[in-house]
């Protein structure tokens, strides 16, 4: 789902950002990882600091977080997401 949002929101200025929050995997690993389960191509950080769990409150492996164009949260899954929900939430922070 995530790779096809990227696909389709890309002109307009949606950008998905998978984020490693495993330091002990390095990021070729984790681009390795992602893409052998169907994630695509999007772009790859590393959280080795775990700034971005604690900014972003994320709680679970796998979660979702879109934000709008002013950085605020619009909406949060602690699980994989399917496309018809990403789908609504990307709208919404695109409003």
């Amino acid at each position: 789902a995530l790779n096809r949002i990227q696909q389709e929101y890309r002109r307009r200025g949606v950008t998905v950002l998978a984020i490693n929050i495993y330091p002990e995997a390095g990021l070729a690993y984790w681009q390795e990882y992602w893409l052998s389960v169907g994630g695509g191509e999007v772009t790859y950080a590393q959280d080795t600091r775990r700034e971005a769990v604690q900014a972003l409150q994320v709680r679970t492996p796998g979660s979702t977080v879109v934000l709008d164009r002013g950085g605020r949260e619009v909406w949060r899954d602690n699980a994989a997401t399917d496309y018809a929900t990403l789908k609504m939430a990307v709208e919404k922070a695109l409003l």
